[in-house]
């Protein structure tokens, strides 16, 4: 909306950088995509909202919708990382690549958010080399039309720990898994606790443990509910 053309639009429509203690509760973000958008390289950073190296966020209660990039990015500013991030009670829909991408934070809560038609994975915990992902809790969601994964957790970081996956709903059997965690590092505690899913999950290099995950729908291409690979 705040640029002149398409191929202008590669920022995001609310940037929260450096700041702490802000609440956006209540409203409608929306991207300019007339329908769902494809993943586009020149485009990917038209975010709904951005929090750079801010903390004590709280996005609550929003529609985003129609961005080229994520609904929610969660990233650090230059040498500060992102801490204490909530996006809760909201909807994400219609996005081109995820619908929350973390990048570096401690303290990321994502609760009772229904996704739905996003391209790439729902909820991304992609910390880059040098960074992290601590203390992750991603509860009571809904997923509907995701590309890839329900939640996905790879990136190069060596430091993914204490995230929950807990009391999540997969809506339809589209995309390639419910959750899809790990790299080459042994990293974790990982906790999946009562989620209702469609998919398998793949686990690569993850300690931590699992219960009361329940798998309905028609049998997917392979009988198992976690595919673990080299798990420690």
């Amino acid at each position: 909306p705040s640029c002149r053309s398409l191929r202008d639009c590669n920022g995001p429509i609310v940037a929260l950088t450096l700041v702490w203690d802000v609440r956006l509760v209540d409203g409608t973000i929306a991207g300019g995509a007339e329908t769902s958008p494809v993943f586009d390289p020149t485009r990917e950073h038209d975010h709904g909202v951005a929090v750079h190296g801010a903390s004590g966020v709280v996005l609550e209660d929003l529609t985003i919708e129609r961005v080229a990039g994520d609904c929610v990015d969660v990233d650090r500013r230059d040498r500060t990382f992102s801490l204490r991030v909530a996006f809760v009670r909201s909807t994400c829909r219609d996005a081109g690549r995820q619908g929350i991408s973390a990048n570096e934070v401690e303290g990321l809560r994502v609760a009772e958010v229904r996704f739905e038609r996003i391209e790439a994975s729902a909820v991304d915990l992609e910390g880059r080399r040098n960074g992290f992902i601590r203390d992750a809790m991603v509860q009571g969601n809904e997923f509907l039309e995701i590309g890839h994964a329900a939640v996905a957790g790879v990136g190069a970081s060596p430091v993914l720990e204490d995230v929950t996956i807990r009391g999540n709903r997969q809506l339809d059997d589209q995309g390639l898994h419910f959750l899809f965690i790990g790299n080459g590092e042994d990293r974790g505690p990982l906790t999946v606790q009562a989620n209702e899913v469609m998919l398998p999950s793949q686990v690569k290099h993850m300690s931590g443990s699992a219960a009361g995950t329940l798998m309905r729908g028609d049998p997917p291409l392979t009988p198992c509910l976690f595919v673990l690979i080299n798990a420690p």
